[in-house]
């Protein structure tokens, strides 16, 4: 959780554009699924399982950081910057996109006829990802 929550609590810049913003956000999503696999996995797991070990500290250190997310997108929405969405269910579909890298990357390779995902294959994603989110906020990519 530390390495992730490094990763993710600088790049809600209230001075950066909603693009810049949201492709440095898929960028260190799938760079931690694609370098911590585990790690994601071992998250998932405790999520999936009602949170029962960790639910205090996820309270006390994701929420707020999500939450600053959460505003800033509503800022940008008061601002026309973004088309209106629920800025809330925008973080977990990105969530959900991104860390599947991580947690089903044997179903993905196996799809893709690999042993493992390749590099290319991140870098695929998050132009795929990254298209997705932006057109769906009205922003060209």
């Amino acid at each position: 959780m530390d390495d992730w929550l490094e990763r993710m609590s600088h790049l809600a810049d209230p001075d950066k554009e909603p693009q810049d913003v949201l492709r440095a956000y898929i960028q260190a999503k799938l760079a931690f699924s694609r370098e911590q696999p585990c790690a994601s996995r071992v998250y998932a797991m405790e999520v999936i399982g009602g949170a029962q070990l960790y639910g205090d500290k996820i309270r006390e250190r994701v929420v707020p950081i999500v939450r600053k997310d959460i505003e800033l997108f509503e800022r940008w929405i008061a601002a026309g910057k973004i088309a209106p969405i629920n800025a809330t269910h925008l973080l977990f579909a990105i969530w959900a996109m991104t860390q599947s890298y991580a947690d089903f990357a044997a179903q993905m390779a196996l799809v893709l006829g690999r042993e493992q995902l390749q590099p290319q294959d991140y870098q695929d994603a998050e132009d795929t990802l990254l298209k997705l989110v932006l057109s769906a906020l009205g922003i060209k990519p």
